[in-house]
């Protein structure tokens, strides 16, 4: 199906690796690395990164992208924390799974995206890795972070020391557009009551970072597995009549990207395609709609 990238949208990424395997196990070289390309590649494309986690073998990301640049910003991304992790590791091949492309979940309200930014920052422990979200030592956001400067000074790592990218002198973890009119300590303090809620509930047992640690970056889950995967859910709303429009919405765009591709094919070649088409205007040679 045709992705649509309109600008001024918030979404939560997901990119899980190849056949599930621990490639993103968490190791202050990779800490790093990620957080690196995440700072370089949000100024470069004007990303305002909201919240992240890394998970072993796959992230989430929460981000807002102004001018519908997400599909530039996420293959430059992608094909860099790749590379790095394929030297860090010694391993050829794919490592982020390239049967599917990456999950971005668009979120329109407040709601959601508070909802999912408690759901990233209690990841590590929903996942039965550790107790408690503060005791997962691979990259992660927490409330009290969300509009602070997460990092200042940012370091080149070594293995992209011959590149002449644009470092920013600092990354800020920006409140999400959704959420500006409200008082940050107040949005704070509900994240904090959101992410404790959902880990009482959450009844172990854990592994413990040291046992992460040990577990071999080729092994897999023994849970879910990725031969029957889970639909992904292509909006979060956490209101009914928002969701129903979001849905009305995407279906006429496709609806109306479904005509002009027709139209494309047959030579029409100065059809428009709607609002929010990527791939046939940016490598297709197709008109977008004005």
């Amino acid at each position: 199906m045709p992705r649509q990238v309109l600008a001024g949208t918030t979404y939560m990424i997901s990119r899980r690796c190849t056949d599930r395997r621990f490639y993103l196990r968490p190791s202050p070289w990779l800490n790093a690395v990620a957080l690196f390309l995440l700072a370089v590649f949000a100024k470069a494309f004007g990303m305002e990164v909201h919240g992240f986690t890394m998970m072993c073998n796959h992230y989430h990301l929460m981000l807002t992208d102004p001018y519908g640049r997400l599909p530039k910003f996420m293959e430059r991304f992608n094909r860099q924390l790749a590379l790095a992790v394929k030297f860090y590791h010694g391993v050829r091949g794919t490592v982020f799974d390239p049967s599917v492309s990456y999950h971005a979940m668009p979120l329109p309200t407040a709601e959601a995206v508070l909802d999912k930014l408690s759901y990233m920052t209690l990841n590590p422990v929903t996942a039965g890795l550790v107790p408690h979200h503060k005791q997962w030592n691979g990259l992660l956001t927490t409330p009290e972070q969300l509009g602070t400067v997460l990092a200042e000074g940012i370091r080149v790592p070594t293995f992209f020391r011959k590149v002449r990218w644009l470092v920013p002198a600092r990354f800020v973890l920006t409140m999400p557009p959704a959420l500006r009119d409200q008082n940050r300590d107040e949005v704070v303090t509900t994240l904090q009551r959101l992410i404790e809620q959902r880990r009482r509930q959450i009844r172990g047992p854990f592994q413990g970072m040291e046992r992460v640690r040990q577990i071999p970056i080729n092994s897999h889950p023994t849970t879910q597995s990725s031969a029957t995967p889970k639909r992904n859910p292509t909006f979060s709303a956490k209101s009914s009549r928002i969701y129903r429009e979001a849905q009305a919405s995407l279906r006429r765009f496709r609806q109306a990207y479904r005509a002009a591709l027709l139209l494309f094919r047959e030579g029409h070649f100065a059809t428009p395609f709607p609002e929010g088409t990527w791939w046939m205007v940016h490598y297709g040679g197709a008109s977008p709609a004005t």
